[in-house]
């Protein structure tokens, strides 16, 4: 069996579960991105699992997404990540989530309906929360214009660039 996870002695509370499982590395992967403090063993067919008690509703989720069946359009849009239309089929779900409409992620960006997708995906075997904060997170650099530096702060590095070559070829 695989070990993986932090030292047993640094988590607080301790709950343990042990589960037959083909998908220990998707449930290894929700715990890491959800930030839950964890010790497993695990192999093909089974994982044991230590992790914090406060995290415990946290860790619930991340096993029941596991072994779920509910992947059709995450599977679909991983096949085809650009693709405009499997992003439009994950947007009611990302709105659920987010608790807004699905108009208004329509109204967003073409690229960003697609970023928030490819997140959501990315993010899926986490737990709803952490999801949540990384959709959030993608929302809000999207609305973050873009400043460009002017371009006297350029030619002033240049002439400064210049000035010291000269004093470096007179030396």
């Amino acid at each position: 069996m695989k070990k993986t996870g932090i030292n047993l002695a640094r988590i607080q509370d301790k709950e343990f579960v042990s589960l037959e499982t083909n998908c220990a590395e998707m449930i290894l992967k929700g715990l890491e991105q959800s930030h839950i403090p964890y010790f497993a063993k695990y192999d093909d067919t089974k994982i044991v699992l230590t992790y914090d008690s406060k995290c415990k509703s946290q860790v619930e989720e991340i096993l029941s997404k596991a072994d779920s069946t509910d992947e059709e359009e995450i599977l679909m849009f991983k096949s085809n990540p650009d693709s405009l239309t499997y992003a439009k089929e994950l947007l009611p779900e990302i709105a659920d989530l987010l608790n807004v409409s699905v108009t208004f992620l329509e109204n967003k960006p073409k690229d960003i309906q697609i970023i928030l997708a490819e997140t959501y995906v990315n993010m899926w075997h986490s737990d709803s929360e952490t999801i949540k904060k990384a959709l959030n997170n993608e929302i809000r650099i999207s609305e973050i214009p873009e400043t460009k530096e002017p371009e006297k702060s350029i030619t002033r590095d240049k002439t400064e660039f210049q000035k010291v070559m000269e004093m470096e070829r007179i030396r």
